[in-house]
C-alpha cells in the first residue's frame, strides 16, 4: 500500500532510536568491518532489534517452503478444530542461548543469527530486520533514509520531498516533468524521468520494472506511443495488455496471463485480440464499468456495462480519488487518450500524499479530523441494478509514538460523499454543533490545497498517451472540454474498393482498473518496502 510517515523521525521515542541505531547500525557495521576475518558480534539477547517470539515464530522453519503457510497451527488434521495450547511462564529470551551479528563478501547486508537452547538456529537477513523495524516503529529504513539523503543534497528542490520507502511527493511538476524520460541514474535533473514508451513496458522484463518503479515512487506514470488509434478491438486489447504486465502475477506465463497472449497476436498480425483470459490471473480488475471501459457513450466497449457517473459529460471534474464507495478502491486508475477535444479537457493530477503531508504540517487540527472521521460514499446505477457503499476517512492512516502516523491512503470524492453523521456519543446540540464546525474547517482547509496551482498537475495529453496512477494516493480531475461529437465518415480506397470509414471528432478516452492486492504484490516481488 502507499505510504509515508509524517512526523515519525521528530516523534519517536528515544528509547526506539536508540535500540534502532545500536542494534543496526553499531553492531551491524562492526559486523561488516570484521566479515574478512570471519569473526562474530555478539549481541545481547535482552536487546535485539525485534521481540524474541515474534523472532522465534518467524522462524522459516514454521512455514512450508511450497505454500509459505505457517506449519506451527495446532488443529485436528480431521474435523479442522484448533487445540488449545498451554501458556509459557517463562519468556522468549530465557531461550535464547547466544545472539550475534555476522557478515561475508556475498552477504554484504549481514544477518543476525539467533541460537535457541532446544538446538534450533536462526537466521535473519538485515534488510529483512530493517524493513520490519520500519513497520513495527514507523520509521525509515536505513535504504530509505540514504536515499532522501541523496535526493536533498542532489536536488534541494521543495517541490520533491523524498521519503520512507524510496518514494518521492512531488507538486510544482508541469508537462515537461511527466513527459520527461525514466532514466535509471539521472545527472543534473530533478527528476529521474516518469514516462515510459508503451513498447518498453509491454516487451521486456526490465520495461515492466521500471514502470512500477516509477509508480511506486510517484505514483503516476506517463506512457507514450501506445498503438490505441487504429480500430477498437486493438485499441482495448493494448489497454489490457498494459494492465497484465504491471498487474498479477510477476512470472507471465500463457496460461494464466493476458500478456503473452497480446505479444503473440502482435508478432503474428492476428486479428483476434484478447481483453481477458477465461482462467487468467491477470489484466484489468473487473467492477460496474466492465473491464475495460470508454467515456464514449457511443463506442461502449462491454454491453451492459454501468455509464452511471459523471465522467461521460463534457464539466470540469473536481479532485478525486475513484471508486471511494468501494471498501478497497482500485490500486491503479488507467487512462487512453485515443483523441483529444477540440477545446480544453486538460487532465489535472495532484499528489495526495504530498497534500495530506502538507496539511499535517500547516493546519494538524485538519489533518487529525480528516485521518479520524469516517465519511461515507455511495454508488447507484437503477439501470444496471448497481449500489455500492462504503466508509472510510479521507487520509487513512496507522499511528505510532505520539502523533507520528504513516499514511496509507487517500479515500475522497465529494461527488459519491454522503451527509455526515456525527459519532453517537456526542448526543447534544452543542456536542453536534462542534463535531460539524471541526469538519467544516477541516473540508475547507482540504479544498484550499486542492485549489492551489502549485499542487495540480495539469496536462493536455495527447493520442496515443497513456497515464497510470495510483488511485489510494493520486488524485485526478479535469478541465471541461468543448468538441465536435457527431461522427463522420472518410473514404479509404483498397484496390479498387472504395469503403466509408468512421472518423471520430470528438475527446476519446478509455481506461481500466488494477486492484491495490495486485499492485502491491508486483511492488514486493521488485523488492519494494511497504509501510502496511
Amino acid at each position: 500500500m502507499s505510504c509515508l510517515v509524517v512526523g515519525a523521525q521528530r516523534h519517536v521515542s528515544n528509547s526506539v532510536r536508540a535500540l534502532f541505531a545500536s542494534s543496526m547500525n553499531g553492531a551491524f557495521n562492526s559486523a561488516r568491518r570484521s566479515s574478512s576475518s570471519g569473526q562474530m558480534i555478539a549481541c545481547d539477547p535482552s536487546n535485539l532489534p525485534l521481540p524474541p517470539r515474534f523472532l522465534r515464530d518467524m522462524d522459516e522453519s514454521n512455514f512450508c517452503p511450497n505454500t509459505h503457510q505457517r506449519t506451527n497451527v495446532k488443529f485436528d488434521i480431521v474435523t479442522g478444530k484448533p487445540q488449545s495450547s498451554v501458556l509459557e511462564k517463562t519468556t522468549v529470551c530465557s531461550k535464547i542461548n547466544t545472539a550475534y551479528y555476522t557478515s561475508s563478501d556475498n552477504d554484504t547486508k549481514g544477518r543476525l543469527v539467533v541460537e535457541w537452547k532446544d538446538g534450533l538456529v536462526s537466521e535473519y537477513p538485515m534488510k529483512w530486520i530493517e524493513e520490519e523495524v520500519s513497520r513495527w516503529h514507523g520509521l525509515p529504513t536505513e535504504n530509505s533514509s540514504a536515499t532522501t539523503k541523496a535526493h536533498h543534497s542532489n536536488h534541494n528542490n521543495p517541490s520533491l520531498i523524498p521519503y520512507i520507502g524510496n518514494r518521492t511527493l512531488w507538486k510544482d511538476l508541469n508537462e515537461a516533468d511527466l513527459r520527461q524520460p525514466y532514466k535509471s541514474h539521472p545527472k543534473n535533473t530533478t527528476l529521474p524521468g516518469m514516462s515510459l514508451s508503451f513498447s518498453d513496458v509491454l516487451h521486456s522484463a526490465d520495461g515492466m520494472h521500471r514502470a512500477l518503479t516509477i509508480l511506486h515512487r510517484y505514483g503516476i506514470l506517463l506512457v507514450t506511443d501506445a498503438p490505441i488509434l487504429d480500430e477498437m478491438s486493438h485499441a482495448v486489447s493494448s489497454i489490457a495488455a498494459f494492465a497484465s504486465a504491471i498487474s498479477g502475477g510477476s512470472v507471465k506465463q500463457p496460461t494464466s496471463s493476458l500478456l503473452p497472449h497480446y505479444r503473440n497476436n502482435n508478432n503474428s498480425k492476428q486479428q483476434h485480440h484478447l481483453t481477458v483470459l477465461p482462467n487468467g490471473t491477470d489484466g484489468p480488475q473487473r467492477t460496474l464499468y466492465g473491464t475495460v471501459w470508454s467515456l464514449e457513450s457511443s463506442f461502449q466497449t462491454e454491453q451492459g456495462a454501468s455509464m452511471a457517473d459523471s465522467a461521460y459529460g463534457h464539466d470540469g471534474l473536481p479532485l478525486h480519488t475513484d471508486m471511494a464507495y468501494m471498501v478497497d478502491p482500485p490500486g491503479l486508475q488507467i487512462f487512453a487518450v485515443r483523441n483529444s477535444a477540440s477545446q480544453g479537457g486538460e487532465s489535472v493530477f495532484a499528489d495526495g500524499f504530498r497534500i495530506a503531508h502538507d496539511l499535517k504540517m500547516l493546519h494538524p487540527d485538519a489533518f487529525k479530523t480528516l485521518s479520524t472521521v469516517k465519511r461515507r460514499y455511495r454508488c447507484i446505477d437503477e439501470e444496471t441494478g448497481w449500489h455500492l457503499e462504503a466508509v472510510g476517512c479521507a487520509i487513512e492512516v496507522n499511528h505510532y509514538d505520539n502523533d507520528a502516523c504513516v499514511i496509507t491512503k487517500i479515500r475522497h470524492n465529494d461527488l459519491d460523499r454522503l451527509a455526515d453523521l456525527p459519532p453517537p456519543s456526542l448526543s447534544t446540540e452543542k456536542e453536534q454543533h462542534e463535531f460539524y464546525q471541526d469538519l467544516q474547517y477541516a473540508h475547507q482547509k482540504w479544498d484550499e490545497m486542492l485549489a492551489k496551482d502549485d499542487y495540480r498537475l495539469v496536462v493536455p495529453l495527447k493520442p496515443g498517451d497513456i497515464v497510470a496512477v495510483a488511485n489510494q494516493r493520486v488524485m485526478h480531475g479535469r478541465c471541461s472540454f468543448v468538441d465536435e461529437s457527431a461522427i463522420t465518415t472518410t473514404t479509404t480506397t483498397t484496390g479498387k474498393d472504395q469503403q466509408q470509414m468512421p472518423q471520430r471528432r470528438g475527446r476519446a478516452v478509455m481506461g481500466c482498473y488494477v486492484s491495490q492486492c495486485e499492485l502491491n504484490s508486483r511492488f514486493r516481488r521488485e523488492g519494494f518496502f511497504l509501510h502496511d
